[in-house]
């Protein structure tokens, strides 16, 4: 459990830990309170995953358990969550946690079902599933992100993009199961390697 350094190389720190983490196909969970100023930062970094095409990104909001369905039907092989987790360090830095790490002292991700969430994506997908969490600055409400916090999300979100592998979209899901094998015919989603 290594925090990323503030400013100037904010994710080169973990790079190596969060490249070897996201194996296979990897499915991205945005937690967080929209309302509530840096608390919004994993779902701001699923929206900006979303806008650089990685379609397996969940804005889940303050209830990522509702989500548990949309998640398993991806076959995830990696599971991130992202959100704010304070850490006593600097606003906008970034550290990678794996849900036996939760019980520390050391930090707090003020949402305690977090591992027990993590444990059951474990046992239901067979998936590998951490937790990045940025330390945040401000969480009032209707209060923007701060600027480091923007800062990180949008270098963690292009960051994660750039590893991300296709595994189409959740609504594609579905959809494809819903049609015969004559409509999985070539061109259609079947194709992508969803299952």
């Amino acid at each position: 459990m290594k925090p990323i350094p503030e400013s100037g190389r904010p994710l080169l720190a973990l790079r190596q830990t969060i490249t070897s983490a996201m194996v296979g196909r990897t499915v991205v969970l945005g937690i967080g309170n929209p309302l509530c100023g840096d608390d919004d930062l994993g779902c701001e970094t699923a929206r900006q995953l979303q806008a650089h095409g990685v379609l397996h990104a969940l804005v889940c909001e303050e209830m990522p358990e509702n989500f548990t369905a949309e998640v398993k039907a991806c076959n995830p092989d990696s599971i991130l969550l992202v959100d704010a987790v304070d850490f006593f360090a600097g606003p906008g830095d970034v550290i990678y946690l794996r849900r036996e790490e939760l019980h520390s002292e050391r930090f707090n991700t003020h949402k305690p079902a977090l591992g027990l969430l993590m444990r059951y994506l474990e046992s239901e997908t067979g998936a590998e599933v951490a937790l990045i969490g940025i330390q945040p600055k401000n969480r009032a409400l209707h209060a923007p992100l701060s600027p480091e916090v923007h800062e990180s999300v949008t270098l963690l979100a292009a960051f994660l993009s750039d590893l991300a592998q296709p595994a189409g979209r959740i609504e594609d899901l579905y959809t494809v199961r819903d049609r015969t094998p004559q409509q999985n015919a070539p061109g259609s989603h079947s194709e992508k390697g969803i299952a």
